[in-house]
């Protein structure tokens, strides 16, 4: 088992990494949510560029995915922006947050899968101290990359190239170090639980079958979306602000049925016939697709996983399909898990054919299950 949440990596276009920071130019607000009345010309605007910040190192930005950003003063949210990530790997605001004097500011936020979730922030005292921050509307379970990133820290940088050193629990931010442009690095982390899937096959069953899988799915008994509140500490630089993350279901309804991977979909393979299991190696196209999704801790009381896969009999000179099997299993003893931790579960396919080979293979077989 591993945590993630401690774990912070440079990205970079040459590395693994993913990156920005973010700088301040302008443009004129259609969302007055919590920015006060004062003239546009005042302030400058937040651009967020390709720069540096980083999460872990499996961790990719969905394209479609949104950056809420708040620029905060002591009891009060002074300007709010928000970000699309675009498919040319940039961040364009939609619209953008303004910095309005020289001073410091303390800047809260998150990344978010889509436009579906909601973000507020306050304060229990003043913003240079704490925030209680709220995402609303966020699915319980999700794929890989689609699950909520909270800010847990920011760097004030006076030119975008600057190397990126953001120091955990840091939310302080100088406003306007160079006139008309501002620039600040980030840090996020995340608020679910991993879950990384491996998949094999017995040994004597793969001596005799070919397994090829066409289709993963989660199942989920949480039929709401989950509310979000982030308790948060400023000041406390280089250890983690996330005092306490708390879930209420919403009203809105949530996926019940999750898909990882589906064959006829996912680049994955030259043809639909599926992925044989025995080719799924440790970072091929195929494992990358299907093995992690997350979900959010201690709130999933049942957790399935359903795969469909074509079971081939390797007796014949050319490989003859024997069946389409589709095998429901339960994850519920090895799914809990805290906060910013990967858990890798192991799932292996046993023989379901009954007495003697020629017996069909079983439908709906019971798939060996264990975590560690």
């Amino acid at each position: 088992m591993m945590t993630r949440g401690s774990i912070y990596h440079y990205v970079c276009e040459m590395l693994w990494m993913i990156a920005f920071g973010v700088i301040m130019t302008a443009c004129s607000s259609d969302d007055t949510t919590d920015i006060p009345d004062v003239q546009p010309q005042e302030g400058t605007e937040l651009s967020v560029s390709t720069r540096s910040i980083v999460i872990d190192d499996d961790y990719v930005i969905p394209e479609g995915a949104k950056l809420w950003l708040a620029l905060t003063s002591g009891v009060d949210v002074t300007s709010v922006g928000t970000y699309r990530y675009n498919n040319s790997s940039e961040w364009t605001p939609y619209p953008a947050a303004k910095v309005w004097d020289v001073q410091s500011y303390y800047l809260y936020g998150a990344l978010l899968p889509s436009d579906n979730a909601v973000c507020s922030v306050t304060t229990t005292t003043v913003f240079s101290q704490d925030a209680v921050f709220s995402i609303n509307g966020v699915e319980p379970v999700a794929k890989s990359g689609n699950d909520p990133l909270v800010i847990v820290g920011v760097q004030g940088v006076s030119d975008p190239a600057t190397a990126w050193a953001v120091t955990e629990g840091n939310f302080e931010y100088v406003g306007r170090k160079v006139d008309g442009q501002d620039n600040v690095h980030l840090l996020l982390d995340h608020l679910y639980t991993a879950v990384s899937f491996s998949f094999s096959i017995d040994a004597d069953y793969a001596k005799l079958r070919t397994i090829k899988l066409k289709k993963i799915e989660l199942i989920s008994d949480l039929t709401k979306k989950l509310n979000l509140t982030i308790n948060l500490t400023a000041g406390n630089s280089g250890v983690t602000p996330i005092t306490s993350v708390t879930a209420t279901t919403s009203t809105d309804d949530a996926s019940t049925t999750i898909v990882l991977f589906d064959v006829s979909i996912d680049d994955v393979d030259s043809n639909d016939d599926g992925v044989d299991i025995s080719t799924m190696g440790s970072g091929t196209a195929a494992a990358n697709a299907i093995s992690t999704s997350c979900f959010f801790p201690s709130v999933i009381s049942n957790l399935s996983i359903a795969c469909t896969y074509d079971v081939y009999d390797k007796a014949t000179p050319t490989p003859q399909l024997l069946a389409t099997r589709k095998a429901v299993n339960s994850l519920s003893s090895v799914i809990s898990g805290t906060r910013g931790q990967i858990k890798n579960i192991t799932l292996k396919i046993v023989p379901t054919y009954l007495y003697i080979l020629s017996d069909n293979d079983l439908d709906n077989p019971t798939i060996k299950i264990s975590s560690n």
